[in-house]
C-alpha cells in the first residue's frame, strides 16, 4: 500500500486583521497530520513518518474523501515533500 491517511490542516477564514477570505481564492491544503499508516509493500515498514506527526505534501496530491462528515486525504509515501515530528 505505502500510504499514509492525513488529516489536512484547516486555513483561516479570516486574515489577522478580521478580513474574510473569499471562497474562491483558498487554497487547497498543503499540510495535514497523520492519522493512520498503511503496511508498506517491500515489507519494510515506512521510515521516517509516524503517527500524530505533521506531514507537507504537494498541492492536489492524493485522494480526498469524507468520513463522518471529516475530510483526510490517503497519500502515497512519495507524495510527501516533508515531515515535521511531532
Amino acid at each position: 500500500m505505502d500510504r499514509v491517511l492525513v488529516k489536512p490542516e484547516v486555513a483561516p477564514q479570516t486574515t489577522q486583521s478580521g478580513f474574510i477570505v473569499p471562497t474562491s481564492k483558498k487554497d487547497n491544503p498543503v499540510s495535514g497530520v497523520v492519522v493512520s499508516i498503511g503496511e508498506s509493500t517491500n515489507s519494510r515498514p515506512l521510515e521516517g513518518v509516524n503517527e500524530g506527526d505533521t506531514v507537507f505534501f504537494k498541492d492536489m496530491a492524493g485522494s480526498e474523501f469524507k468520513h463522518d462528515g471529516v475530510v483526510y486525504y490517503a497519500l502515497y509515501f512519495e507524495e510527501l515533500a516533508g515531515v515535521l515530528n511531532a
